[in-house]
């Protein structure tokens, strides 16, 4: 099981069996060519920016932009 994190925490909001699937490492939308467009668009945004910074191997930070943490859009 994953830890809590916010991906999971809004899952629990947006849909409960969203939230388990994604909790027990079950992902169908990687195949979905939307989904394949979006990782491709945020690997090649905001390149001069820090980005998905991880803390404690449990939090991903979107970016920090002029040391303020944001959230990609």
């Amino acid at each position: 099981m994953k830890n809590v994190t916010g991906v999971l925490y809004s899952y629990y909001f947006l849909c409960t069996r969203k939230m388990w699937l994604y909790a027990h490492d079950i992902s169908l939308e990687d195949e979905n060519e939307h989904v394949q467009i979006g990782k491709i668009i945020d690997e090649t945004s905001y390149s001069r920016e820090r980005k998905h910074i991880l803390v404690d191997d449990c939090i991903n930070i979107d970016y920090i932009h002029n040391g303020i943490v944001d959230r990609l859009h």
